[in-house]
């Protein structure tokens, strides 16, 4: 056997051993960074992380969160909802993020208001914000839209994103 082949015959199984290695030690990073991810995206958020994640973080003394559902699983969940108070000044600030769309129905008028989207939570009740009622609803694509719905002053209001 020439010197040759018996260099290749050392060299192929260290070279194979030096690949197998690379590839497991990224293998493992990257399970790692998945499962990492994945344990965070399931960790409850409070409802100024939500909202912050949602509006960037609220002016201090005006947001206190009624209720809240998160969406657990981001494109199986359907929606992030939420129920708060809030100034006006920083609903402002909310409503300048984006070209919303504003229009205003009466609260019989819940047929044309009321969000039929999946996992709807009970306490959701626009129609409970008083007579008039206010929609702004803000669309980026067709996976994803911003529906604010509040009273006349905007101090209290009801949020879905959706995002599927």
């Amino acid at each position: 056997m020439g010197t040759y082949k018996r260099l290749l015959i050392i060299l192929i199984p260290i070279l194979l051993l030096v690949i197998f290695l690379f590839i497991k030690i990224d293998f493992n990073k990257i399970t790692s960074r998945v499962i990492k991810g994945s344990v965070r995206q399931l960790k409850e958020k409070s409802p100024v992380e939500i909202y912050s994640i949602l509006f960037q973080k609220p002016e201090e003394g005006c947001f206190t969160a009624f209720n809240c559902k998160d969406q657990k699983i981001p494109y199986i969940d359907c929606c992030i909802w939420m129920e708060f108070e809030t100034c006006s000044s920083e609903f402002d600030r909310v409503l300048a993020k984006h070209s919303f769309i504003e229009t205003k129905y009466l609260k019989q008028d819940s047929l044309l208001y009321n969000i039929k989207f999946e996992g709807k939570p009970k306490w959701w009740l626009p129609g409970s914000l008083g007579d008039s009622i206010l929609k702004f609803s803000f669309k980026r694509d067709s996976n994803h839209e911003q529906i604010l719905f509040s009273n006349t002053d905007h101090s209290h209001v009801f949020c879905c994103d959706r995002a599927e």
